[in-house]
């Protein structure tokens, strides 16, 4: 007698508790799908810092599988570039600094080398970079440049192309 007595009181307190309705909780207000809310400041502030990047770009800006590394862009506009994103060649010189800048490619810059890209300008401001070398046989100093369009700018994503080239891609991830 006992243990249908037990079993009814188990059943009655169970079964209540089976009847309880489960709701899934309400989003956070103002929260886009991916839960950012990041708006990202001009590409000039944007790409101060470290990134992973990933490109195309080869040697002489020959076209080459996808390779990866690391690159910092100080606020004074100086590069840190151990992966060689941009040449780090021997058989070119001894490299003497990489700078960046974000500017609209006209007359004003580099007016020193003469530089004067009018066919870039339509592009509005682009990241520049400058490399100066310094040639190991005649101790001579030269830049060389890349220039690139922002394709997109997020406050943990950057895509650049090189608008002259059909390859030329970088993206970068903040770090």
């Amino acid at each position: 007698m006992k243990a249908p007595l037990i079993s009814f009181i188990v059943i009655m307190t169970l079964a209540p508790a089976c009847r309880e309705e489960f709701h899934p909780l309400a989003p956070p207000i103002n929260q886009s799908v991916s839960g950012s809310t990041c708006k990202a400041p001009l590409l000039k502030q944007n790409i101060v810092g470290q990134w992973s990047f990933q490109t195309n770009i080869g040697v002489q800006g020959i076209s080459m599988p996808m390779r990866e590394g690391v690159i910092t862009f100080s606020p004074d506009g100086s590069i840190i570039d151990p992966d060689s994103l941009f040449e780090n060649r021997l058989d070119i010189g001894v490299v003497v600094s990489k700078k960046y800048g974000v500017d609209i490619m006209d007359s004003t810059i580099f007016p020193e080398l003469g530089y004067a890209y009018p066919e870039l300008k339509q592009y509005g401001p682009m990241l520049w970079i400058r490399q100066s070398v310094r040639t190991q046989s005649l101790g001579v100093r030269f830049a060389q440049g890349w220039y690139f369009k922002e394709v997109s700018n997020n406050c943990k994503r950057i895509e650049v192309k090189n608008p002259s080239q059909k390859y030329g891609d970088i993206i970068l991830t903040k770090k």
